[in-house]
């Protein structure tokens, strides 16, 4: 129980740090901020400086994308390690222990990641 609660522990912190640093950038992504945008007035070299702008930012939400899959994947692992009805384990301890805590957090993990996959998908500017 204590390792379902370290990763549950795990996914709030990381859900938390993708929606208050990275969800801002990644739709403002490629924006002016002007109202009436005149496609004819592209200026060489600007979305080469908004990417090199935006790097070190990319490359914090890849590490924190990379932690997520980590993280999701030690969650399988646990949950296939623990649920075997064959198991001791499972039968004295597990059998009677509600699953949908454990799958609302997967859940979680798995939403935000759908949701910045989304957003990605969305801006055009990518």
């Amino acid at each position: 129980m204590a390792v379902f609660c370290f990763l549950e522990i795990e996914t709030h912190n990381l859900k938390h740090e993708i929606e208050s640093r990275f969800y801002d950038p990644l739709i403002l992504f490629g924006e002016t901020g002007l109202v009436y945008e005149d496609e004819d007035e592209d200026i060489a070299g600007d979305q080469e400086l908004q990417v090199s702008r935006a790097l070190s930012v990319f490359n914090q939400f890849f590490d924190v994308i990379r932690r997520i899959v980590d993280l999701s994947k030690n969650i399988v692992y646990q949950m296939n390690g623990l649920f075997n009805a064959k198991e001791k384990i499972y039968q004295n301890n597990f059998k009677k222990t509600i699953y949908h805590v454990i799958f609302d957090n997967f859940g979680e993990i798995v939403t935000t990641l759908y949701i910045v996959d989304l957003i990605i998908q969305e801006n055009v500017n990518f």
